[in-house]
């Protein structure tokens, strides 16, 4: 296995990048992630295919490769207005995605 050493400086400051966002998109989301993912199961086994598009909406992350690794962007999690701000916009992002979902899964009927 060729791989870089882990880099344990940045694990550490993207632990509260993940434990928010996790919160953000699972935990405070349960119920409507359980009748989105309910809804795609069923679609799916109708349909008798996978659905990869809908599937990535559902899926989805609203930070990107390289601001995960910058670690000026990741330090502004300890600034409590600026993690509430993300906080704020993921929600929306992660709402409208399923919006987006369900939409097409309607289409499908």
């Amino acid at each position: 296995m060729n791989q870089p050493p882990l880099n344990y400086r940045l694990i550490l400051k993207r632990q509260r990048l993940v434990q928010r966002m996790f919160d953000t998109a699972i935990s405070f989301r349960l119920a409507q992630l359980k009748d989105a993912w309910r809804a795609l199961h069923s679609a799916e086994v109708r349909l008798k295919r996978p659905l990869p598009e809908i599937r990535a909406l559902l899926t989805r992350v609203p930070v990107d490769p390289a601001s995960s690794e910058d670690e000026a962007w990741l330090a502004q999690f300890d600034n409590k207005s600026f993690a509430e701000q993300q906080m704020m916009e993921w929600q929306l992002w992660f709402l409208n995605n399923q919006r987006q979902a369900i939409t097409k899964l309607e289409e499908l009927k």
